[in-house]
């Protein structure tokens, strides 16, 4: 099993290991392949609250906060807004805490948010707005999907949600997920089989299903971890190569952007 990995079935379990908020953390340390990357996602955040004028938006939920990247971004970014993060995991949300101790405008919430009525209330009191779920959607089980969305509809009657596909399928992950089977056939490891990739269109359809409208995607790369290993290990350098014009035809990672409205019923 990867350091990184640490799967149950359930992905809400995923990142409850002692000792794993630090571990995620090192993950997009500087010079790292995900830190890189996170400087492209960071562009493209700024443009997609510049396209929908969402820097007036005062009110925000990090929805599967971990160790605070996307709060870190928006703290930055909306000074005067209040900041929700929300996660199951207490060992994520310890390290989070603690790397946010003197900001007032922000609130950690310990909790499932498919489940918990009393965080649901909450929340739903906070006027949500603006929801984002990074790294989470292609994670999850199916099941769990379709909870958080309609988990999302129970604390805010219009807002817009902003995620990543950071696996999907159309692109080099298809290759490296069929090395990875290869592999456990070979080593007898399962683990290895747990990798999900998702596409764009079911990812459409089931926010369609749920009653969300999919506004507008951003790729963000046609690059996947594993070539990092040929790079050289400079983030300039992978930059230029994440912005070929090949992220149009086979990205491996997108930011989605969807919108949801309560439909009046008078």
């Amino acid at each position: 099993m990867s350091k990184l990995s640490g799967r149950s079935n359930d992905y809400r379990m995923s990142h409850a290991k002692v000792g794993y908020g630090k571990l995620y953390s090192n993950f997009y340390s500087k010079g790292t392949y995900s830190y890189c990357i996170w400087q492209e996602e960071q562009k493209l955040l700024h443009k997609i609250f510049r396209d929908f004028d969402l820097y007036k938006k005062k009110n925000i939920l990090d929805f599967a906060t971990g160790t605070g990247r996307i709060i870190n971004f928006l703290v930055n970014n909306f000074p005067d807004a209040k900041i929700w993060g929300v996660d199951v995991s207490k060992e994520m949300l310890k390290y989070a805490t603690k790397k946010f101790r003197a900001n007032h405008s922000i609130k950690f919430l310990l909790g499932d948010l498919t489940t918990d009525g009393i965080l649901q209330r909450k929340l739903k009191k906070q006027e949500i707005n603006i929801i984002t779920a990074f790294r989470f959607f292609t994670n999850a089980q199916e099941s769990l999907r379709l909870e958080v969305l309609r988990s999302f509809k129970k604390i805010s009657d219009n807002f817009y949600l902003v995620f990543n596909i950071h696996q999907r399928p159309l692109s080099f992950f298809f290759i490296y997920k069929m090395y990875r089977r290869v592999k456990s056939i070979i080593t007898q490891n399962s683990e290895l089989n747990r990798f999900n990739l998702l596409s764009l269109s079911h990812i459409k359809k089931i926010l369609e299903g749920e009653g969300y409208t999919l506004v507008k995607t951003y790729n963000v790369t046609w690059t996947i971890p594993a070539m990092f290993k040929f790079f050289p290990k400079n983030c300039n350098l992978l930059l230029k190569i994440v912005k070929l014009p090949l992220r149009n035809f086979i990205p491996s990672e997108t930011i989605v952007v969807a919108e949801y409205k309560q439909k009046d019923v008078t």
